[in-house]
């Protein structure tokens, strides 16, 4: 039931419909294998993603707690008495208690070293004797330069580890609050740790072929990668940088996915990447699979669409075409099959009916001509006398003022006038003969109404004048101008006509300036004139939109509106290739 209504609101074929009923058997099938496939996938993906989580986590908290403990460390070798005194009176102090402290203080150091996992050297810059202690070398000359940036740097951030040169970090601290009047501490302690140290523990993490595990500050960055390009390694990090969160497993170049997790202390992300394919390995062949059977169902359904098209749609076509070809009005179409099935008796029943058709037609065609011309003759017909008693009342006055001039040329164009209308032998007259009579019409109007009303035509194109219309179109329309907008005008009077030319279309507008109209009587006229049926009364414009249509079609008519003027605008709209047989 749904795939009928379906088809019958996009109007479907029924090979189109047979395939897709076919595929909406198909679809559940299909969407059920890729949701497996899918949530197989996704299953793998959150196990990876636990399991190198979990990795993470641990080693994150074995780093931070190495820097945690170093930081401890480096607090308790911040108060330590020789440094104290080394850094204060380091120059009033003999040389051996000098070089005595220098070695409690290495000691120390040492210590510290010694139980670091990551630690390279550590570092005490002490100004006062220009010397830095240094694990390894026990005093070498102090380079103030090194000694301010370190302050600065490690002033600067909120880190704990700032990147100090190439390939190293560091943790710096300094005696706090500074002493007044000093603007840098009396020393410094910094504890290096080489990236390499790092890199090593980042093995851990190689289980595959390839991969790569990094750690991303903003400032700085540790990466260490096995079997891959380190070309790729800038975009590793902006993968990082745009994905940073716990547990979080995202694609990447379709080669490889990761696995990422912040540390609030180190200000850093740590991810681990991991090859994709070797990770969803077994899922590839499940893949295949699937998409084999998208294929063989698309076989299935091309195989069995060709079928139906052989045995149904084809037959369906040839008399599909036969019916429009007789809906466009050839009534000489037969179809000839040899087939012995259902679509036989369909051509055969086709056949008989086309000449039955074409018989009845015959018939009702004779008929329906007679009818219209009999309905366009009453029609030209149903013309207003109250003309015809104007004129013989203004024509009175002129022989009874002894007006031969003028009495001269009103009976001329009157003749003029009743010649045209009583020819009722022609049905249709050119467009420049309807014209010629309006003029002739308001000649006899310019007399009855003197210097009150002007007519003023507009320039009609060449290709407008052997245009066929019915007759007595335009006359009707000027003549209710004069008797209901212009009537009651004492002076200055104007009735346009003008012609213009809309390529498929033909209009005449005719507008005056006489009484204004309102809105309601305007939607009213052209409500009355859109809603003409054959038992309104056939008068004025009425007639003339329905003769129009009878000749020219449903697109040609009638249009009122306001006239620029200032009164009524009636547009008479003409398509010529509309016309109706009558």
């Amino acid at each position: 039931m749904i795939i009928k209504k379906i088809c019958k609101i996009c109007r479907i074929s029924i090979l189109n419909k047979v395939i897709f009923a076919f595929l909406l058997v198909m679809t559940p099938l299909y969407v059920l294998s890729l949701m497996m496939n899918k949530e197989g996938t996704k299953s793998v993906r959150d196990e990876i993603s636990k399991s190198v989580t979990a990795s993470i986590h641990f080693y994150l908290n074995a780093f931070e707690t190495e820097i945690s403990r170093t930081r401890v460390l480096q607090q308790e070798l911040l108060v330590n008495k020789d440094l104290i005194k080394l850094s204060a009176l380091g120059n009033q102090m003999t040389p051996y208690e000098k070089s005595q402290a220098i070695l409690r203080i290495l000691d120390q150091m040492n210590m510290i070293q010694r139980t670091g996992v990551y630690i390279d050297s550590i570092n005490i810059y002490i100004p006062l004797i220009k010397r830095t202690l240094t694990t390894g070398l026990p005093l070498v000359p102090l380079s103030e330069e090194d000694f301010v940036v370190l302050f600065q740097s490690s002033a600067a951030s909120p880190s704990p580890v700032i990147q100090w040169k190439k390939g190293v970090l560091s943790t710096v601290v300094n005696p706090s609050p500074l002493l007044p009047g000093h603007k840098l501490p009396q020393y410094l302690i910094s504890v290096n740790y080489s990236f390499s140290n790092v890199e090593q523990s980042l093995l851990q993490f190689m289980n595959y072929d390839q991969g790569g595990a990094l750690i991303v500050h903003p400032d700085w960055h540790i990466a260490k990668l096995k079997n891959m390009d380190p070309q790729n390694l800038p975009l590793m990090i902006q993968s990082v940088e745009k994905g940073g969160d716990l547990e979080h497993v995202t694609s990447w170049d379709n080669k490889f996915i990761f696995v990422s997790q912040k540390s609030n202390i180190l200000g850093a992300v740590m991810a681990v990447f991991v090859p994709e394919q070797e990770v969803f390995g077994p899922l590839v062949m499940r893949r295949n699979w699937f998409w084999m059977l998208c294929g063989l169902s698309a076989c299935i359904i091309i195989f069995f669409s060709f079928g139906i098209y052989r045995m149904v749609h084809s037959p369906l076509i040839v008399l599909v075409r036969a019916f429009r070809r007789v809906e466009k009005g050839e009534l000489d179409v037969s179809i000839d099959d040899s087939r012995k099935d259902e679509f036989h008796y369909l051509f055969m029943q086709f056949n008989a009916m086309v000449r039955q058709l074409k018989f009845t037609l015959r018939e009702v065609y004779e008929q329906r001509i007679l009818a219209q011309r009999a309905k366009l003759k009453l029609l030209q017909s149903q013309i207003n006398p109250h003309f015809l008693y104007n004129s013989f009342f203004i024509l009175n006055e002129m022989v009874r003022k002894h007006n031969d001039e003028q009495l001269d040329m009103f009976t001329g164009q009157l003749g003029k006038y009743f010649q045209y209308i009583t020819r009722n032998a022609m049905d249709h007259v050119t467009l420049e003969t309807e014209v010629e009579h309006v003029r002739a019409y308001t000649s006899i109007q310019g007399i009855r109404f003197s210097k009150r009303v002007q007519v003023h035509f507009g320039e009609m194109p060449d290709s407008f004048k052997a245009i066929l219309v019915p007759r007595m179109i335009l006359q009707p329309i000027v003549e209710n101008a004069f008797q209901h907008s212009l009537d009651q005008k004492v002076k200055n009077g104007h009735l346009y006509i003008q012609f213009v030319d809309k390529g498929e279309e033909v209009e005449i507008i005719v507008e005056d300036n006489g009484d204004v109209i309102d809105d309601d009587q305007l939607i009213l006229l052209q409500s009355q004139v859109l809603s003409y049926n054959d038992e309104m009364e056939s008068t004025g414009i009425f007639n003339v939109h329905r003769r129009l249509q009878l000749m020219f079609g449903d697109a040609s008519g009638i249009e009122l509106t306001k006239s620029q003027y200032g009164g009524l605008a009636v547009k008479i709209i003409i398509v010529p290739g509309g016309e109706r047989s009558v």
